[in-house]
């Protein structure tokens, strides 16, 4: 007997748009964030926690009412064992946990370039209201933060970016908060020997000397169901770090896995590979790789098992006046690997494409002998080995072809020669007993969801979006008993508002898309 799958759609309960934006550069009272980029749900006090580049505006679960705002600059003042830096910079993360909240702020605007950044870490009451908070000194870039499972430890995604000229490249690890203390230690990569992670697959790049100590660039994190493993995507260096933070001696990286790349040439794996060959949706086997180069990472278990699931979206290295990508059709391919080079680098063909030029030059006689571009454009699952990552499962071109079917407006054809529809944010629920992911397409408008059948397979199972919502960020799914109670909550970057959408099932498998009504748009 065939199981009936549950097909998900989402219905707009409230929304809600937060001014100061460059979409909407007036200010109101209510609302504080100045953008939408990071959406996460507090269950103690049933709100939902919006960030954006000036802080956090505080929205009620139910029906998106503005309930306060927590601004940079309020936050670093409120009295008590408050540390008061001065200006702490944008906002780039937030998490909750019991009546706790994080913040990472990049620093202040005015600080020397690759300068630290700090995480405010903030005591709420019942009501919501700050009490207490304590800013707490971080490294170039923080990130993502995120609490572990019991609450005692917050961690922040450090990045270390590069600066603007690469004249300086910070150290990149993860930061270990104390939260009851405020106490910190880091994690690096100092212990890991550059070339051997080289020959491994990891990607390490940049100026000549560079070192992985510097490179790698904590981009998300994802916990084990136990807490004592983080597993860290690297984006620009197509790996993953694993955590051990259990480990004696204190928390510590233990390895860091390559992610190898993706064969486009197959014929269920091909692309729209090009913004100039008049049609939309132009998918096909093409002879090039993608590296991974996931940016959204979530777990879930399985028999004993842990998985990663992935979003693939790939990111260039492009500081002043180094840069890691050019488009195919500036570039000298090697005649016996590419014979139909010139029909190749035709713009209608992969002439447009942009591929990473650190990648491909096998035997360093100056032209390309395989070509390398950014992303999967898909997610993954991987299952996570003692000695690396098991690639069980990939969507393929399944992305993109489903978005010509179901939703044609929503395939960018102007983004098909950069990464296409740009998987940026993956999310794992359990709804109704079965496993779904869920996709945010930075560059569709819109969020994917796959029920995962298992490790080695997953179906398409919904698409939902509305019109005047541009450019997912990062999104939360939030499961309620009872079927048909979940609730999904997006921060869109791009026009600065944030969604509440409230799922239904249906089992006759048939595809039940979201209603894109104009109405949705009432903010306000």
């Amino acid at each position: 007997m065939v199981k009936s799958v549950a097909q998900i759609s989402g219905t707009s309960v409230w929304s809600f748009r937060h001014l100061g934006t460059a979409a909407d550069p007036s200010t109101d009272p209510r609302s504080a964030s100045s953008g939408a980029e990071v959406v996460v749900y507090d269950p103690l006090r049933d709100q939902t926690l919006v960030l954006g580049n000036n802080g956090v505006d505080i929205l009620g679960s139910d029906d998106g009412t503005w309930l306060g705002g927590l601004t940079a600059t309020s936050l670093a003042s409120i009295p008590g064992d408050a540390l008061n830096p001065g200006d702490l910079g944008g906002g780039n993360s937030v998490a909750v946990r019991g009546n706790l909240v994080a913040v990472a702020f990049s620093g202040a605007a005015g600080a020397a370039p690759g300068s630290n950044g700090w995480v405010g870490l903030y005591t709420l009451d019942a009501a919501g209201s700050v009490t207490s908070a304590r800013a707490i000194e971080s490294g170039a870039t923080p990130d993502m933060v995120t609490f572990t499972p019991n609450g005692r430890h917050l961690l922040v995604a450090v990045e270390g970016e590069p600066t603007a000229d690469y004249a300086s490249d910070p150290v990149g690890g993860i930061q270990i908060i104390d939260t009851a203390t405020g106490k910190s230690s880091f994690a690096g990569f100092g212990a890991f020997d550059t070339d051997i992670l080289r020959e491994a697959g990891v990607r390490i790049t940049g100026p000549v000397g560079t070192l992985a100590t510097t490179d790698l660039e904590p981009e998300y994190i994802a916990l084990s169901a136990d807490g004592r493993k983080a597993y860290v995507t690297l984006q620009e260096n197509n790996a993953v770090g694993v955590l051990d933070l259990a480990a004696k001696g204190g928390p510590a990286f233990t390895d860091v896995f390559a992610l190898g790349a993706k064969d486009f040439s197959l014929k269920t794996a091909g692309l729209d590979a090009s913004d100039r060959d008049d049609s939309v949706g132009n998918i096909q086997p093409w002879p090039i790789q993608g590296l991974y180069m996931p940016d959204g990472i979530a777990t879930f278990d399985r028999n004993g098992k842990t998985y990663l699931v992935t979003a693939n979206e790939g990111d260039a290295r492009e500081y002043g006046d180094y840069t890691d990508v050019a488009r195919i059709n500036t570039l000298t391919l090697d005649p016996k690997a590419f014979p139909d080079a010139a029909s190749l680098q035709e713009n209608a063909n992969l002439g447009r494409l942009e591929v990473l030029t650190t990648e491909g030059g096998v035997d360093g006689d100056g032209d390309y002998d395989a070509l390398y571009t950014l992303g999967g454009r898909s997610f993954s699952i991987w299952e996570v080995q003692k000695n690396g990552l098991k690639l069980t499962f990939d969507s393929a071109d399944l992305i993109e072809r489903t978005l010509l079917q179901t939703a044609p407006s929503l395939l960018d054809d102007s983004r098909s020669d950069n990464k296409g529809p740009e998987p940026e944010h993956v999310a794992v629920a359990t709804l109704d007993g079965e496993v779904y992911a869920f996709v945010g397409l930075e560059r569709s408008n819109s969020i994917m969801a796959f029920h995962v059948d298992g490790p080695r397979k997953a179906s398409f199972a919904g698409l939902i979006a509305t019109p005047g919502d541009v450019g997912p960020e990062i999104f939360t799914v939030v499961d309620a008993p009872g079927r048909g109670k979940a609730t999904l909550y997006a921060a869109n970057e791009v026009s600065g508002t944030s969604r509440a959408y409230a799922f239904s099932f249906g089992d006759d498998n048939t595809l039940r898309c979201a209603d894109l009504r104009t109405s949705d748009l009432d903010l306000f």
